[in-house]
């Protein structure tokens, strides 16, 4: 049962990661003023997917663990919940993992954030680490052969 579950939630997360990709592919080439490198539509999709994806693949780890997820969006949190092994894995270098827990930190509650930005004066996301650390866990979940 929990090989099934951790699969299907695998692979939820790399169709929101697929969906997120090829949203950020449009917004890229849709982009008004390329000096600039602002963002436009459909930019609010990509992140959430994005967050949505990084989310799933945490929560996929924490199912082969023997845990069951929290109903909850914060990255963070549910980082937190993994056993130190498991962080340890996904980071191997301490001045990696002080990073990618510090982005982790960052984008905690982006998903609900994103979601909602136009409750939001301002909101900044650094998407290209936020898509290394998204790497990081698919891979590591890929490579441990959790999941094909």
């Amino acid at each position: 049962m929990t090989k099934n579950k951790s699969k299907e939630i695998f692979n939820a997360a790399k169709s929101f990661y697929s969906g997120a990709k090829v949203i950020l592919e449009s917004a890229q080439s849709n982009m008004r003023d390329q000096t600039i490198k602002t963002f436009h539509f459909p930019i609010l999709p990509c992140i959430t997917n994005m967050v949505f994806s990084l989310e799933l693949f945490i929560k996929c780890l924490l199912v082969v663990e023997g845990k069951n997820p929290r109903h909850i969006h914060n990255i963070y949190k549910l980082y937190e919940e993994l056993s130190e092994k498991t962080k340890n894995s996904l980071f191997i270098k301490a001045s990696e993992r002080k990073e990618g827990e510090s982005l982790l930190q960052e984008i905690a509650n982006a998903f609900e954030d994103w979601r909602y930005s136009y409750e939001k004066s301002f909101l900044e996301i650094n998407l290209e680490k936020m898509d290394e650390v998204i790497k990081i866990f698919r891979d590591y979940i890929i490579f441990s052969h959790i999941h094909d």
